[in-house]
C-alpha cells in the first residue's frame, strides 16, 4: 500500500514538473519562424490585448452568476429562507456589476491583439479577443481592408476601426499603446498615412 502510494505521489510530482518545464519557455515574437503562424510576420501586437479580454471574460461570468443567482435567491426568499431584503440586495448589486462589466468591456469587445501579414504579402491573419473574451483568428486578403484614409474617425473614441469590404462587421485596434514591429508592412496594410495617425 506504502509503494502505491509513493508512485501516485512520484507520477503527481512528475507531471508538475513537466508542467513548470512547458510554462517556463519564452513566448518569441521576433521572427517569422518563431511565431505561433510559421508562414506570417507579426506586424502589430497590442500589448493590452489580456486586459480587455479578462474584463470581458468577468462580464461572462458575472452575467451567468447573476442570471443564475437571482431566481435561486428568490425561491429561498419565497421558501422564508432569506429575507426579500436579502433577495433584493443580490439582485441590485449583481445587476450593477453586470452593467458596470458591459460598459467597461465596450471598449475591449471585438479589439484587435496582433495582426500578421503572409510571406506572400497577400494575406493577412488578424488576431482579436472577440464580445465575451475569447481570441478569435481570422485570415483576410490584404485588398479586402479599408485603407484608414478611408475610415472616418471619430476623435471622442480612444481606438480607430479595422473595416473590410467584404463585411460589415468592424474591428477595433489602437495605434496609441500598440507596438508595430514593421512599419513598412503595417503602411502596406493599412495606407500610407496610417501611422501619422499614432499620436
Amino acid at each position: 500500500m506504502i509503494f502505491i502510494l509513493r508512485l501516485g505521489a512520484y507520477n503527481k510530482l512528475r507531471s508538475v514538473t513537466s508542467c513548470i518545464a512547458k510554462i517556463s519557455q519564452p513566448v518569441r515574437f521576433q521572427s517569422n519562424t518563431l511565431t505561433r503562424f510559421h508562414d506570417y510576420q507579426l506586424i502589430y501586437k497590442y500589448p493590452l490585448i489580456r486586459l480587455s479580454s479578462i474584463v470581458n471574460r468577468l462580464k461572462l461570468y458575472q452575467t451567468i452568476a447573476t442570471a443564475t443567482g437571482i431566481p435561486g435567491t428568490v425561491v429561498l426568499a419565497i421558501s422564508d429562507i432569506i429575507t426579500t431584503e436579502t433577495a433584493v440586495v443580490f439582485a441590485v448589486t449583481g445587476i450593477m456589476w453586470c452593467l458596470g462589466f458591459f460598459m467597461i468591456g465596450f471598449l475591449g469587445q471585438n479589439r484587435v491583439g496582433m495582426i500578421y501579414l503572409m510571406d506572400d504579402q497577400k494575406t493577412v491573419k488578424i488576431s482579436y479577443a472577440n464580445t465575451w473574451g475569447t481570441k478569435v483568428d481570422i485570415e483576410v486578403d490584404i485588398n479586402d481592408i479599408l485603407p484608414l484614409s478611408e475610415i472616418s474617425t471619430n476623435p471622442i473614441l480612444p481606438y480607430y476601426s479595422l473595416q473590410r469590404y467584404s463585411t460589415k462587421d468592424t474591428l477595433k485596434f489602437n495605434l496609441k499603446y500598440a507596438i508595430i514591429e514593421d512599419p513598412a508592412k503595417f503602411k502596406l496594410i493599412f495606407g500610407d498615412n496610417a501611422l501619422a495617425k499614432k499620436s
